[in-house]
């Protein structure tokens, strides 16, 4: 496209304050560059956004300048099938400097000048259609996590859980009671827990942690560090290890308040129901092997 080709709208807000500034000058400086083939101004452009599609039609536009707000706010209004450029006389001028100051009018000036030499250059972009991972990652296995993951799932959705502690449930797994039934934990919970049990959606991976998210919406590269139980797959929580293991550890599932052995289960109704050793008091290391 040669110089002058360009085929641009100039939009200006005169609502917001922004009528203080001289209107008139704004619209004389569009006018006078070769791109800009209509300048319109509006007190409610925001609501009027009918006359910028009829000109965008009727005058073969290729490019469109709003001269009002924020581009961060009423984006949806401003959203057409050409290349829409925001100049942000509201925030960054009217509101933000004072009114009365030839400053300020030049300051307006020279925004609407960039972005109408931003707007020559620019071009329509078509629209790139990529393939979307629709996996679900679910961050936290607590009521609110187990519950969002589930209800996934059930419309269809594959979901990956992640838990920090080595047991699903969360704060909710700790209570002797909750309100408003003042039902304990297990209620609620193992309904969830056979859901995801019987779920072929639901991967969830306890004792891990979020290592490092890469990629961009719609393209997570998720990296998950799994910490060791140092019990094997096939343990069947039969409570044998506990009767043998000489060592104690404090009890952080009941605040410290008792102690459990170095090998044990995180609560009566632990999900997975498995068995973890806590390397930091178990003395394996100094060949202690009870409870293997």
């Amino acid at each position: 496209m040669k110089l002058g080709e360009k085929r641009t709208g100039v939009y200006i807000c005169t609502g917001c304050g922004i009528d203080s500034l001289d209107i008139q000058k704004l619209i004389e400086i569009a006018e006078r560059e070769d791109s800009v083939k209509i300048c319109r101004t509006d007190f409610f452009l925001c609501e009027n956004t009918g006359i910028i599609k009829e000109d965008v039609e009727n005058e073969n536009l290729d490019a469109v300048i709003i001269a009002s707000c924020s581009p961060r706010v009423k984006t949806e209004k401003f959203l057409f099938d050409l290349p829409v450029e925001r100049v942000n006389l509201r925030e960054q001028v009217v509101w933000s400097h004072p009114t009365t100051e030839e400053e300020t009018q030049a300051l307006a000036e020279d925004y609407l000048k960039m972005g109408i030499a931003k707007a020559s250059k620019l071009e329509k972009e078509e629209a790139e259609i990529k393939e979307v991972n629709k996996t679900i990652l679910v961050v936290g296995g607590g009521v609110t996590g187990i519950s969002a993951a589930v209800e996934a799932a059930e419309t269809g959705y594959d979901v990956t859980l992640i838990e920090k502690n080595p047991y699903l449930g969360g704060r909710v797994a700790g209570m002797n009671r909750y309100f408003p039934k003042l039902c304990p934990p297990a209620c609620g919970l193992e309904i969830n827990f056979k859901r995801i049990k019987n779920s072929e959606r639901i991967k969830f991976y306890t004792y891990a942690e979020i290592e490092r998210i890469t990629g961009y919406p719609g393209n997570f590269d998720v990296t998950v560090k799994l910490k060791p139980r140092y019990v094997l797959d096939k343990c069947t929580a039969c409570g044998e290890c506990i009767n043998a293991c000489p060592y104690e550890r404090p009890d952080e599932f009941n605040y410290g308040m008792k102690n459990t052995k170095a090998i044990y289960l995180p609560n009566e109704i632990a999900f997975p129901l498995r068995y973890v050793i806590d390397e930091n008091y178990c003395k394996k290391d100094e060949g202690c092997s009870k409870c293997a």
